[in-house]
């Protein structure tokens, strides 16, 4: 189906996935830095320092600890985490950066193989998902740092993008670089696992590139039916001439060649957020952060300062600003530039996309002292939406938005706020997820399902545990094998944890609250209540909330 071009923009999914954190009190920062792909009935989420997966549509999400996920490596895993969803394969690819252990050492990206079928069977271990790990040394940057990474998916390879960086004894890292490595998409789906073979891994020579002096290659996004160069990634960084002058650096990379492209673009702004407005553009830099392709051209995003150059300080923006530039291909010539600008607010962390049908979607945060998060489409009639409104936003880098893989004419997006949350008596993190489109293409909302369900959950009948594990049970009717129950435990100080428990052949199903999670600051009054997403035969249902007191020994 083609979106009329005129039509307005429409969220069909909006969903708040603070409950899903592991710990909604620890760090606001778990949810920085948020990314989204979705396809083959499932959605894969991740922030800063958590990973999370939906399979009733965004309804709802269950949390993967980064952190316990895979075997240690390293100085273990760090932050910065990616997915992108890869449509002939029904495969998502979740990347994860590791951190390094002192100067001189290296650390490692952990990229993650994993099926939609494989989510689907997750029991809170990762047993059968293929890992491999893309190390310094194995890109050519022995003793040296890999941040900032990105990835991109080409017709036939996969693109990784990283910063390089030196680590010192003391002090903050030094000495900075930035590569692009291709890896073939079969390596992704070959028998073996937990490492690429050499004959996988990229050569300077030939899959891998690295430039000494720049920072950030941002590759552009992928979308095969609507870009001419369906067989050539084109990546570009911020640069500056021996005058000073702002330019971009565009290249392009064919799949079945060896040589790099690139000219330099004059552009006519300065990156970055001089007159920057409110706590929450402290991450705003230099970087470009949305790229993709449409028809023949690259578009490349980035936040831009009030003032117009160097030479020129004067406000000419009255708030930073989103600027975008649209490059030829394959002539890489500026065929033109665009603004997002608001006379009252501003506008920062662009991410681009492109759907099915060639238009190319964003989501960005916007605001003044108070950060929000919006979606939009910019091809054809400009439409810009709120996803919702914050009260603070005080970190990270970037968000992200993907055409849909299971509905190609829509975006999905990720993005977050800060909320004032009573229970940490401060802000709280909420990650979003939005999935939006052309009203025209949003389809209508599904039926109710004609068969309502029920839900029991039993805390037991000694309504007091002292040490050890807690054994809670229910039953789901109308039963069905391996239906997914999930479990919310309240502790007394407000914060909760999420379980999720299987049913067996008759519905009944049963979940473990072990010793470690009970504590000597969580002693006291537990609450839980169990909750069934439904399906296309049964409607979702809640349990009636227990409780029990949990005490030390």
């Amino acid at each position: 189906m083609f979106a009329g071009l005129d039509d307005p923009v429409s969220l069909l999914t909006n969903t708040d996935l603070h409950d899903t954190l592991l710990d909604p009190g620890y760090a606001t920062g778990s949810g920085w830095e948020t990314t989204t792909a979705e396809g083959g009935g499932a959605i894969f989420y991740t922030g800063n320092w958590f990973a999370a997966f939906s399979l009733d549509g965004g309804r709802t999400f269950t949390y993967i600890n980064p952190y316990k996920a895979f075997p240690a490596s390293d100085g273990g895993f760090a932050a910065d985490q990616v997915v992108r969803y890869i449509p002939k394969l029904n495969l998502f690819v979740w990347l994860l950066q590791y951190g390094n252990t002192g100067a001189g050492t290296t650390n490692r990206d952990r990229l993650v193989a994993v099926s939609p079928k494989q989510l689907a069977a997750y029991d809170g271990t990762t047993t059968g998902w293929r890992y491999f790990d893309i190390t310094s040394a194995s890109v050519g940057q022995a003793g040296r740092w890999l941040d900032f990474p990105d990835l991109s998916v080409g017709t036939d390879a996969l693109y990784l993008t990283t910063n390089v960086f030196r680590q010192n004894a003391s002090g903050p890292p030094s000495g900075r670089g930035a590569l692009i490595a291709r890896y073939p998409l079969s390596a992704l789906v070959s028998p073996f696992a937990h490492r690429l073979r050499g004959r996988d891994r990229p050569r300077v020579s030939g899959a891998l590139f690295y430039d000494a002096v720049g920072f950030t290659l941002r590759p552009a996004q992928f979308q095969p039916r609507h870009s001419i160069a369906g067989r050539r990634v084109v990546f570009a960084q911020h640069h500056r001439d021996g005058k000073g002058t702002e330019q971009l650096r565009v290249y392009y990379w064919d799949e079945d060649s060896t040589q790099i492209v690139f000219r330099d673009i004059g552009i006519a702004t300065i990156p970055g957020a001089r007159g920057k407005t409110g706590v929450w553009m402290d991450g705003v830099d230099t970087r470009i952060l949305g790229a993709t392709k449409t028809g023949d051209e690259a578009w490349f995003a980035w936040t831009a300062a009030r003032a117009f150059s160097d030479a020129d300080q004067s406000d000419r923006w009255p708030f930073p600003h989103i600027e975008i530039a649209r490059i030829a291909i394959p002539s890489l010539t500026l065929r033109g530039q665009r603004y997002l600008h608001n006379p009252n607010y501003a506008f920062a962390f662009p991410a681009l996309a492109t759907n099915r049908d060639g238009e190319v979607g964003i989501s960005f945060a916007w605001g003044s002292q108070a950060a929000n998060f919006g979606v939009g489409i910019l091809t054809g009639t400009q439409h810009l939406l709120n996803s919702v409104s914050g009260e603070r936003l005080g970190g990270g880098h970037y968000g992200s938005v993907a055409a849909s893989g299971s509905s190609p004419d829509l975006f999905a997006a990720a993005g977050r706020t800060e909320q004032q949350d009573p229970t940490i008596k401060g802000f709280g993190n909420h990650p979003r997820y939005v999935l939006f489109g052309r009203t025209s293409v949003v389809p209508p909302p599904a039926p109710a399902p004609a068969h309502p369900s029920s839900l029991t959950l039993d805390c037991g009948v000694d309504a007091t545990v002292t040490g050890g594990s807690r054994i809670l049970t229910g039953r789901l009717t109308p039963a069905a094998s391996a239906d997914r129950v999930a479990v919310t435990y309240t502790r007394p100080d407000g914060r909760v944890l999420n379980h999720v428990a299987t049913t067996d052949a008759q519905g009944d199903y049963r979940d473990t609250l072990t010793g470690e999670e009970i504590s000597p600051e969580t002693q006291g009054l537990w609450r839980a209540q169990a909750h069934f997403a439904g399906d296309t035969l049964r409607q979702p249902s809640d349990s009636p909330a227990c409780t029990f007191r949990a005490h030390l020994p």
